[in-house]
């Protein structure tokens, strides 16, 4: 019953179709009755067969034939089949001769079917809904059909009778084919379909749309036929293609999409559940009932056994999935009562929006739908298909935004029908929850809802207590640290414990009424910290003896500054130290966290010993002291000094004052016996004695040799050691004197620092490579020095090396970065260079399928990057891919190997290898120019080529037979390589058959097991049949043995004389001819006939 009806149905869409479209015959070229006849000799239309039904089962399938009145033999099988299914030639003791309509309908199993030779009608209906078949072969001994690359043609090869439904991609019809048949790629899943200008006509509905029960109704997976004709003839040919339009710059036929109709399944109008409908041209849409005036328009069209109603309303339908005895049908596929959809008028009511196709902002189209009722054979049957005619303008709607926090949220327009949107606001301090459709936030918006009307919606924020969280978590953390709360006042510690606990209460209870209250506090808790002062410390200073007391006030965390050095009369200052003992020197660099006291140290002063020391080793050296017991007692005093001066070792500074007082009082009574002299001392740094003179009275001192001293320039002699008198060396000398040496620090390196530095900041060029922030610091550092120099504020040289430092490290280069910008999937890499220096080439990451070109500066490749070059500036650098053409070039070795290979040329035919020549071609010159883009395009073609090779046609090659009798042997055709088929064995009278040689003397036997590499022609060899003269002379040899004839006689004689020679023929088979033979036996038996019995 389903057959049935799918079958119905089938031939149904075929007509309504035909009466949509208006497919028929027609005639581009030439003689439209000769090309109507020329495909309807091989393109019938029998109707569904009726008679005797017979059933065999073959190789384990049971094929049913029908025998008509007529003796036409139908052959269809209901079982399910092999891939690979080859039509028996007899069936039932009957030889098939028609495959008829719906034969093998939807067998999804079958990939591959041969056609035997005997059938000379095929119905275009015979394989519908094979979407998995690929390939329709003949036997060659069809004198009907053929088969070309799997595609039915007639044995003529100028008809194209039936395209395999399951070939997808491009098809090319071979030139000189005439016409296209009835329904010829009805079904087919084709994309793409190359018409030679031989065609000359196209059958009825050739390219009906693809009716695949995987889909909601029909779909047209072709969409491009390229007609290879002149522009004169495609006017003619779009006139009957139906579907497509003439697309003038890619020369071809492309799918017109607006004039084809996707009939969609039976359905029930009005269904409360939206379905969705879909086509392979455009996305999934839903479709939906719009209620307002119906306008219904009808008309009629008759056809033979039944009559079609088109009945179209404005509007669309919605679709609800139905079944037909479990099965899910397409269209026109179930029976459906319809009367209480049709008279339900609401839900067929039409529209004046739609949002069916909203392709264009503002504007929309108006959809149509029409039911279909058919009458076919009593019965009646209903489809929809909706069609989109009309345009017209969209009312907007506007979507308006609020919030309690009164955050400003712009509104948009929306066509009315379509959904919004879902908009995510940001606003610094809220996060935002989601969007409502009421003030109180308790029901969200649904986006998925279609915007009817102008309407507000509601975000619901909240405050984001973040940034106070961390505040207050920080803090507590400082609050909670001891060392932090101690080095700050009791006072203001209140106050900043009490903001603290301000924040905390507001972050745990959420009183904030908007962000900035939290903004607020978090700035009150800053500026609560800052507001913290820092305890002021007490550092004492005991001079123990010397001539400073007193304290100092020192803040928290500060230094103390060193005060003077003290004085105490025959001490040096030794340190400051923390304890009385004077064990732990304190360091003014450390900061101050404690109220404490600071004990002055001292150590005994010997520069007036050694200043002593020095002027009696004068006077005992002078060569006008007398040697005596004076002179004695003044080196013994000069030895107890200089003993006190090496070891250091005075227990007092009495001891070192008796020391002194004995050098003297000695140096008196030396002098006393000479000449009145004098003592001219010169004192160096901190007291040092550097030289002593003794000077006659009236005379002069003379100038040392200025001293040194590192980082000071010696500037001369002083009378006193505030450096008030220079002394003058031309002065007489009239009394003990001490001159004392004065140096300046010196200022000549950092005099040379300045004058270079000035130089550098005197242009602009010579700063361009530093950083703004350290020129200005270096500026700074220059002025600071210029005053240094200026003013000699310089205390000590260590201060000028320090600033000539500063100008030395102040200034720091600009630094700039380089990225290296590998792409292809590669990472890109950075490096940070500093102004002016130069870039190493990075190593070249491998790249797959690409070999590295160099570096460029820019995308487009147009200039290559010179890294000699110094950078001065942010900078992207382009490694240029060229693709590896390594895979392309050994494919083209071995396309170009197989084509001069003289046994592959021979064994595929030329067509197949003009299409292997030609992709070669475009390979070669992409392998010459290297004008690939991607290595995507390398692949693509090393593909074609591969795939070109796969699909070489074997040649096919003739053998024919010559019988060298009455009897035709025929002829096969056989694909290069493949053997000839031994025929069966002919027969002829008179004659025993041989074999098959290849040549007419029938010297050479020709071995079938040899694969066939060439057209040939094999000739039958004969030899006379003596096998009836062999009987002939048995049984006369047994008559003759037996005694029964009379001996004595010369006509026995002349019997056996026969019979002898008769043996003689047999025995070297001497006979020239079969009559020969003929006559030999009628001599036998004529004699045989005239003996007489014993």
């Amino acid at each position: 019953m389903k057959e049935q009806f799918i079958r119905t149905m089938k031939i149904f869409c075929v007509v309504m179709c035909m009466a949509i479209i208006g497919i028929g015959v027609f005639s581009i070229q030439g003689d439209a009755e000769s090309y109507e006849s020329m495909y309807h000799r091989a393109c019938l239309l029998p109707n569904e067969p009726s008679g005797q039904v017979y059933t065999e089962e073959i190789d384990g399938i049971l094929w049913r034939v029908v025998v008509d009145e007529n003796k036409n033999v139908f052959i269809n099988s209901e079982a399910t089949l092999p891939e690979n299914v080859v039509i028996p030639e007899i069936v039932a003791g009957y030889r098939v001769t028609n495959i008829g309509i719906s034969a093998f309908d939807n067998h999804q199993e079958i990939k591959d079917i041969t056609i035997p030779s005997g059938v000379t009608t095929i119905h275009p209906f015979a394989f519908t809904q094979c979407f998995n078949l690929i390939n329709i072969n003949v036997v060659p001994e069809n004198q009907a059909f053929c088969s070309l690359d799997g595609v039915l043609y007639t044995k003529q090869k100028d008809v194209l009778v039936s395209f395999p439904n399951g070939r997808t991609g491009s098809y090319r019809i071979p030139s000189g084919v005439k016409a296209i048949g009835n329904f010829a790629f009805d079904d087919a899943l084709l994309n793409e379909l190359w018409i030679p200008e031989s065609v000359g006509a196209i059958g009825t509905g050739a390219f009906n749309p693809c009716n695949d029960n995987s889909l909601y109704g029909l779909y047209q997976p072709l969409t491009k036929i390229y007609y290879e004709g002149s522009h004169e003839e495609v006017s003619d040919l779009h006139a009957r293609l139906g579907y497509f339009y003439f697309d003038a710059d890619k020369k071809c036929f492309q799918l017109d999409i607006d004039n084809i109709y996707f009939l969609a399944p039976d359905c029930q109008i009005g269904s409360e559940k939206t379905e969705y409908i879909q086509d392979r041209y455009e996305e999934i849409k839903p479709i939906e009932v719009k209620k307002g005036s119906t306008e219904k328009y009808e008309n009629n069209v008759s056809y033979v056994g039944g009559e079609l109603t088109y009945q179209w309303y404005r509007g669309t339908v919605v679709y609800k999935e139905v079944s037909y005895n479990d099965y899910v049908a397409s269209a026109f596929r179930r029976e459906i009562d319809w009367d209480q959809t049709l008279a339900n008028s609401e839900l067929l009511a039409g529209a004046t929006e739609s949002s069916y196709i909203p392709s264009i902002r503002n504007h929309s189209k108006e959809p149509y739908f029409c039911i279909i009722t058919n009458n076919y054979m009593g019965k009646t049957y209903k489809t929809i298909s909706n069609v989109v005619e009309i345009e017209f303008e969209v009312p907007e709607v506007q979507v308006t935004f609020s919030n309690e926090y009164r955050l400003e949220i712009p509104g948009v327009s929306l066509l009315r029908g379509s959904t919004l949107e879902a908009p995510t606001p940001e606003f610094a301090g809220y996060v935002f929850k989601g969007w409502y459709t009421d003030k109180t936030y308790t029901q969200p918006y649904n986006f998925a809802e279609k915007v009817m009307e102008n309407q507000m919606i509601y975000g619901k924020f909240e405050i984001d207590y973040t940034k106070l969280a961390e505040a207050v978590a920080l803090e507590k953390e400082k609050r909670e640290n001891s060392e932090f709360i101690s080095q700050f006042d009791q006072e203001s510690l209140d106050v900043y414990v009490g903001v603290v606990h301000e924040a905390e209460m507001m972050l745990n209870s959420q009183t904030a009424c908007s962000a900035e209250d939290v903004n607020d506090m978090v700035d009150k808790l800053k500026c609560a910290e800052q507001g913290l002062t820092k305890k002021v410390l007490q550092v004492s200073f005991n001079s123990n003896g010397g001539n400073i007391f007193g304290t100092r006030k020192v803040t928290y965390g500060e230094k103390a500054i060193e005060p003077e050095v003290p004085m105490k009369s025959g001490y040096l200052f030794d340190g400051w130290y923390t304890d009385e003992e004077c064990f732990n020197s304190y360091d003014f660099g450390e900061v101050v966290k404690k109220d404490f006291t600071l004990y002055a140290k001292w150590k005994l002063d010997y520069s007036e010993l050694e200043k002593v020391v020095c002027e009696a080793n004068v006077v005992v050296n002078s060569d006008f002291v007398e040697t005596g017991a004076k002179k004695l007692r003044l080196r013994n005093t000069i030895k107890t000094g200089q003993k006190l001066l090496d070891y250091r070792n005075a227990a007092s500074l009495e001891e070192i004052e008796s020391a002194i007082s004995s050098i003297r009082e000695a140096m008196v009574q030396v002098l006393g016996d000479t000449d009145e002299k004098y003592f001219v001392a010169f004192e160096g740094e901190q007291g040092n004695m550097l030289q002593t003179q003794l000077i006659s009275c009236g005379e002069c001192a003379v100038e040392p040799v200025p001293p040194v001293k590192e980082g000071y320039c010696f500037v001369g002699w002083y009378e006193d050691k505030v450096f008030t008198v220079l002394y003058d060396f031309r002065n007489e000398v009239t009394e003990n004197k001490t001159l004392y040496a004065k140096w300046e620090v010196d200022y000549a390196q950092l005099e040379e620092a300045v004058a270079e530095a000035k130089q550098i900041v005197s242009k602009e060029e010579n700063l361009v490579c530093y950083t703004e922030e350290s020129v200005k610091q270096y500026k700074d550092k220059v002025a600071q020095a210029e005053t240094m120099l200026e003013e000699k504020t310089a205390a000590t040289p260590e201060e000028v090396k320090n600033v000539i430092a500063s100008l030395l490290n102040v200034l720091a280069k600009k630094v700039y970065q380089v990225t290296f910008e590998y792409s292809g999937g590669v990472d890109n890499t950075t490096r940070i260079i500093k102004y002016g220096e130069k870039i190493s080439k990075p190593v070249v990451p491998e790249r797959e399928n690409y070999i590295f070109d160099n570096w460029y500066t820019d995308s487009f490749y147009t200039k290559l990057y010179d890294f000699e070059q110094p950078v001065v500036g942010d900078l992207t650098i382009y490694a240029k891919w060229g693709v590896d053409y390594s895979s392309l070039a050994t494919a083209v070795e071995c396309a170009k190997s197989s084509l001069n290979n003289e046994e592959i040329l021979n064994m595929n035919d030329s067509e197949s290898i003009g299409h292997y020549q030609a992709v070669l071609e475009k390979a070669e010159e992409m392998l010459a120019l290297e004008n690939a883009t991607s290595y995507e395009e390398v692949e693509t073609m090393v593909s074609q080529l591969e795939q070109a090779e796969k699909t070489l046609v074997r040649s096919n090659l003739k053998v024919w037979f010559v019988s060298n009798c009455d009897t035709e042997a025929g002829m096969q055709e056989i694909v290069y390589g493949e053997h000839a088929v031994e025929p069966d064995a002919i027969s002829y009278v008179g004659y025993v058959f041989l074999g098959w040689y290849l040549d007419q003397e029938g010297t050479i036997a020709y071995d079938f097991s040899d694969s066939v590499k060439e057209d040939i022609t094999l000739y039958a060899k004969w030899e006379l049949d003596y096998s009836e003269l062999q009987e002939v002379i048995s049984d006369a040899q047994e008559k003759i043995d037996s005694g029964m004839y009379n001996t004595e006689k010369m006509k026995f004689k002349l019997y056996k004389s026969n019979v002898k020679k008769a043996e003689v023929m047999l025995l070297k088979k001497s006979a020239q001819s079969l009559q020969e033979i003929q006559e030999m036996i009628q001599k036998i038996k004529d004699a045989e006939g005239k003996l007489t019995p014993a």
